[in-house]
């Protein structure tokens, strides 16, 4: 489940947000290096909470966030979401009938 903050505590706590995003992307550069304790990590929880999958699936996934967090011209870990990501994401979650002039990638990423 993605974690998402409201518009509101962004313009309360603006420093506090900038921090969060910083944390959040230290923690992606560091699984990418640390890709088996990451996974150690991860199947700790697994374990814990009796979840059902196992290390190979996770490694399955762990490679694909990673793989959609890099910019495939660059190469580099931007964060950002693309406008092509933006319209494919779109595409899959909205039924054609329910999209609308108002959701834009413009006003989703500023």
């Amino acid at each position: 489940m993605a974690f998402t903050l409201p518009r509101n505590f962004y313009e309360k706590y603006p420093e506090a947000a900038r921090k969060l995003a910083k944390a959040s992307m230290r923690g992606w550069e560091w699984a990418n290096e640390h890709r088996e304790e990451t996974l150690d990590i991860i199947m700790e929880e697994v374990h814990l909470h009796n979840i059902g999958t196992n290390r190979y699936h996770q490694r399955k996934m762990l490679d694909e966030v990673l793989r959609l967090q890099t910019n495939r011209e660059s190469g580099k870990r931007t964060f950002r979401l693309s406008h092509e990501g933006f319209d494919r994401a779109t595409s899959i979650l909205l039924p054609a009938q329910k999209k609308t002039a108002h959701i834009r990638y413009e006003n989703f990423v500023k």
